[in-house]
């Protein structure tokens, strides 16, 4: 068998034919620097080769494993049942086209691929967490969320709601509001927002959060940012809040007699201290004792007056209204009426003269219970004359006025459902067929009249009665 043996490269001096067996290499140009023995499998018994391929190859049947061979004897035949390995060429192209597919990778990878690939991650997939892309082929970006919506993973096509409570302060993360605040910064629906802010005082935030506050209600306020439960505190001792979500509790007014008592029921108002205390300074608890008669102490018939001797208090006696006979009254004036004429026109002379009649005095106020003057009702069939003075006057019509029971008009007087009006303790008014507000009572209502010659005549003699009675003995009245 031939050797295997190869020659080391032969390096010319000067310029020379390369000897047989090698050739000058052309896989770069003008590299003439060398030479280079035939690869495996080919052989040249020619000088001056310009390139491998100018090497002779081995007949088919026949191998060669040495480089650099001069002659043909170097080709060896195959053993029987053997063939060439012909891949035993394969470093002759490597050999050829190494550097040529370098440089076309190269360029390749670094002006196509490369850039390609990057806008593809940029432009197309994955998307940026917080955006969004709905399009295909998409190659503008990725759309960030609206406000108060947000994406939170990659590669999406559209942005999402937050949980109830959540706002979205950024497209790609929600954070939980904090109890006592309401969501700010929403669209018009109040379906997505992007703030909160707490809820001022007096008010208290709902759970979990909406978009509005809660007020509290009177007698109660509470402190910036509280939650829904347990927020809204009430006012304490001597102070209260009249309004409904108030910043804060106001003291009971000073020189107003007034109190507040206690924290345990809501306070819209302060109290007034009872009749026989008083309290002249602003955020009080209690009331102060005056050391003297209450209300309690004076009888049935009896009202409280805080001044009845020197700033002493005391009781005095129920008032009674005092009237004097119609006929009587209509009788005198007549007369006196004629002789003021006669004596001032005839004789020419001023006339002057205050007739004295006597009175007749019924019970017509009403005391039962520890009360003032304020507390003193009229009886049913008379009618208080001023709230400022306790003057009573008798009604045209006993039925017409309203008020506490009155013994002496009892079972004279029956309604429509057999009850008599006068055991009924009733506040002041007129009844339902004559119209309040009217003198005395003395007005019909609107759908109802005076009927019968009786009664027109009562009410003549009665309004005669008035008109001299106003002359000769005038009294105050408020119409």
């Amino acid at each position: 068998m031939p050797s295997t043996s190869s020659p080391n490269p032969i390096v010319p001096t000067g310029c020379s034919k390369c000897p047989a067996g090698y050739a000058s290499p052309d896989v770069v140009e003008n590299d003439r620097t060398r030479c280079v023995g035939c690869i495996s499998g080919t052989y040249s018994n020619h000088e001056g080769l310009t390139g491998l391929a100018e090497c002779s190859k081995c007949l088919p049947g026949k191998y060669s494993f040495v480089t650099g061979a001069a002659t043909e004897s170097v080709c060896s035949k195959c053993s029987p049942g053997m063939s060439p390995n012909y891949p035993v060429f394969a470093p002759f192209v490597a050999q050829k086209l190494t550097l040529t597919m370098f440089c076309f990778c190269f360029f390749f990878f670094f002006f196509f691929f490369i850039p390609f690939f990057l806008f593809y991650l940029l432009s197309s997939y994955p998307f940026n967490t917080g955006k969004f892309s709905e399009r295909v082929g998409n190659a503008d970006g990725c759309n960030p969320c609206p406000s108060g919506y947000l994406q939170s993973e990659e590669g999406m096509t559209s942005c999402a709601l937050p949980k109830p409570g959540q706002v979205v302060l950024s497209g790609a993360n929600a954070v939980d509001v904090p109890d006592g605040s309401f969501l700010d910064g929403c669209n018009e629906s109040n379906s997505a927002c992007s703030n909160f802010t707490q809820c001022p005082a007096g008010w208290v935030g709902a759970h979990p959060p909406t978009h509005e506050c809660t007020a509290c209600g009177k007698g109660q306020t509470s402190s910036k940012g509280a939650p829904e439960d347990g927020g809204c505190r009430i006012c304490a001792k001597g102070k209260f809040s009249e309004n409904i979500g108030a910043a804060s509790c106001k003291d009971c007014l000073a020189n107003t007699n007034t109190y507040q008592p206690q924290d345990v029921t809501a306070s819209s108002v302060c109290d007034v201290c009872p009749l026989g205390w008083n309290q002249l300074e602003g955020g009080a608890s209690f009331c102060v004792d005056q050391k003297g008669v209450k209300p309690s102490d004076c009888g049935e018939s009896e009202y409280w007056v805080p001044d009845k001797e020197k700033d002493k208090a005391g009781c005095l006696a129920c008032p009674p209204g005092c009237v004097v006979s119609a006929v009587n009254i209509l009788v005198l004036c007549s007369s006196l009426l004629l002789t003021s004429l006669f004596l001032s026109f005839s004789l020419s002379f001023s006339f002057s003269f205050s007739p004295s009649l006597p009175l007749f005095c019924y019970r017509s106020g009403y005391c039962k219970g520890p009360i003032d003057a304020a507390g003193v009702r009229s009886l049913f069939g008379w009618s208080r004359c001023s709230s400022a003075a306790l003057d009573f006057e008798r009604c045209v019509f006993g039925a017409a006025c309203n008020g506490a029971p009155n013994p002496a008009l009892m079972g004279k007087f029956k309604m429509e459902s057999d009850t008599d009006p006068a055991t009924l303790n009733q506040n002041a008014s007129c009844s339902a067929a004559y119209k309040n507000q009217s003198f005395l009572c003395g007005a019909c209502a609107d759908g109802f009249s005076l009927s019968g010659l009786c009664v027109l005549m009562l009410f003549v003699l009665y309004s005669s009665f008035l008109v001299c009675r106003l002359i000769f003995f005038p009294l105050t009245f408020v119409l």
